[in-house]
C-alpha cells in the first residue's frame, strides 16, 4: 500500500470531519453504518475510504468515528485508520 498517501488521505478526512458539529456527525453516517466512497491520491492511486460511527454507550450519547484508508491492494485487510468521539456538546475525545 502506498502509507504515505494513504496517511495524507486520512488526514485529510479527519480534520474534514472533525470540522463537523455532532449533529452532522450524527446525520452523515446512521450509526453502526458505513459510508464507502473513492478518492484518487495525487499519486494516481486509488484509494478506498470507510467512514462508521457507534454509539459509544448509547444513541443520543458520544459517537464514536472510525475512519479506515485502503488502496484495494494486498494490505487492504490491514487499513491506515484512526477513530475519535465526539459527545453531544462537541467535545472531541482520541
Amino acid at each position: 500500500m502506498h502509507k504515505t498517501e494513504a496517511t495524507h488521505i486520512l488526514a485529510d478526512q479527519l480534520r474534514r470531519l472533525r470540522a463537523m458539529s455532532y449533529e452532522e456527525l450524527c446525520q452523515l453516517v446512521a450509526p453502526d453504518q458505513v459510508e464507502t466512497f473513492e478518492v484518487v491520491g495525487d499519486c494516481g492511486t486509488s484509494f478506498e475510504v470507510d467512514i462508521g460511527t457507534r454509539w459509544e454507550n448509547a444513541p443520543g450519547g458520544p459517537l464514536r468515528v472510525i475512519v479506515e484508508v485502503d488502496d484495494y491492494g494486498e494490505d487492504r485487510l490491514l487499513p491506515v485508520s484512526h477513530t475519535f468521539a465526539i459527545a453531544p456538546d462537541g467535545q472531541l475525545t482520541e
